[in-house]
């Protein structure tokens, strides 16, 4: 019988155990963040590795509108007041594209040109049934939006 492995985590500490059910061994940790790491989270990307997925997936972006929409690789800071890390590359996802396949594997941000309307649907990944919501950047500078790495989002529509 060929022996399965598993991750557990333990309770309160963050650390996680990985290995045949008899032999959980600990995971490397890493080092504790430096007081100059903590007071700047600005300078840390929101996911397990700048340019990478998390151990919940990858965020992800599909393009169904008819106009095309720029995507970001990295996002800095908090969902709501951060914004996509100095220097992260950027580029387009044209009508159709997904990003997994046609930008980046983890693509963390996209974009809302000033004085559009664009339809997004939210979706845990893997799932095709999140709420679709609007946003309305008419009168308004062009602003990026972050996707976690449990999101799978589609732009249903891109209206300028």
């Amino acid at each position: 019988m060929k022996a399965r492995s598993i991750i557990v985590a333990a309770a309160g500490t963050g650390a996680l155990f990985f290995g045949a059910p008899a032999l959980a061994q600990a995971a490397p940790q890493a080092a504790p963040a430096t007081a100059a790491q903590s007071a700047a989270p600005d300078a840390r990307p929101t996911h397990a590795a700048k340019g990478g997925c998390s151990m919940w997936g990858c965020s992800e972006i599909q393009n169904r509108a008819k106009k095309r929409v720029w995507v970001a690789r990295d996002w800095c800071g908090s969902a709501s007041s951060g914004k996509p890390c100095k220097g992260t590359p950027k580029q387009k996802l044209y009508p159709g594209e997904h990003s997994y396949t046609s930008a980046y594997k983890d693509t963390d941000a996209f974009a809302v040109g000033g004085g559009c309307v664009m339809k997004v649907q939210w979706n845990a990944d893997g799932q095709e049934n999140g709420p679709i919501k609007t946003i309305n950047r008419k009168g308004k500078k062009t602003k990026y939006y972050k996707v976690t790495d449990i999101q799978d989002i589609d732009i249903e529509s891109y209206k300028c």
